[in-house]
């Protein structure tokens, strides 16, 4: 269920905040299930890979509606930001799980070597400048 105008406003409104507070560095919005393809990948030692491509939709009790990403400096900081968070739709609840995403430290020298890091680095810098496709 889309918000109705009054919900797209507040979600907005709370985008703003988050960009005014500098905390903000990605948001998106994701369309329903039903208009999703699912490719799952796997593999059992000895076998090849094995690719299956299913189209929605697809039924969950739990649903990754969108996402933001923000750059704050702890958990405590984003559980704060969690509970302004607008709820979109009357009547509707929302959850918001709270993830950090992996960063280069949180990677071994075993499995992250420092090529790896680099590549990661020249990549990260491609996406920043509009050219991943280059």
């Amino acid at each position: 269920m889309l918000p109705s105008k009054d919900g797209h406003a507040a979600m907005i409104g709370f985008a703003n905040d988050l960009v005014t507070a500098g905390v903000l560095v990605n948001a998106v919005g994701l369309h329903p299930t039903k208009d999703a393809t699912r490719v799952t990948l796997s593999v059992s030692p000895g076998t090849d890979k094995q690719v299956t491509v299913t189209g929605g939709p697809f039924p969950t009790t739990e649903l990754v509606g969108g996402w933001w990403i923000l750059d704050v400096k702890d958990e405590q900081e984003a559980v704060e930001w969690a509970r302004k968070c607008p709820l979109p739709v009357v009547g509707d609840s929302t959850t918001v799980e709270i993830r950090r995403v992996f960063v280069a430290e949180d990677l071994g020298p075993d499995t992250f070597t420092d090529e790896m890091r680099a590549e990661a680095e020249r990549i990260q810098e491609k996406v920043k400048m509009g050219r991943a496709g280059q």
